[in-house]
């Protein structure tokens, strides 16, 4: 959690002001560093969306775990209007894209456990802790993810 208070820019309490700056416009920018910061904010959000489904039954629907993915984003958006960060509807629709394709992930990986499932799923959230944890690192080690989106060519 307070990996993700860093990435989406929370500052400390004493720095919190009311300066909001809110553009709700979509694609308005479409520069190749606006659309690295899109694909960031979608790759954050497929944690969200991974997980949700594997270790909560009420999270099997699509919409669910959509939806769950967009409350979690306005909040985090709705938070930055205390902050020195912009609130962007770009951001907004990015992540719950991110949930989108978490869920997505999700349901490949219980389909081709389907009979694990039923049994025992702690391999299932074995596999998806992994990949989860492995994302959330990629995440916090900036220096990696510069890498590698360069060597992507989207930096």
């Amino acid at each position: 959690m307070n990996a993700m208070l860093i990435i989406i820019g929370m500052p400390a309490f004493t720095y919190v002001v009311w300066n909001p700056s809110i553009n709700w416009i979509p694609f308005q920018n479409l520069s190749g560093s606006n659309l690295t910061g899109m694909v960031l904010n979608m790759v954050m959000f497929i944690p969200f969306g991974d997980f949700l489904p594997i270790y909560f039954k009420q999270f099997q629907k699509v919409g669910a775990t959509v939806f769950a993915g967009f409350l979690m984003s306005l909040s985090i958006e709705i938070l930055q209007l205390c902050t020195f960060r912009a609130t962007d509807v770009d951001d907004l629709m990015m992540n719950t894209t991110g949930a989108l394709v978490g869920y997505g992930i999700a349901k490949l990986i219980l389909r081709k456990n389907r009979k694990a499932e039923d049994k025992d799923r702690d391999g299932i959230k074995l596999v998806a802790m992994i990949f989860i944890i492995g994302l959330v690192i990629v995440f916090v080690r900036y220096p990696f993810m510069e890498f590698l989106l360069k060597w992507l060519k989207l930096a």
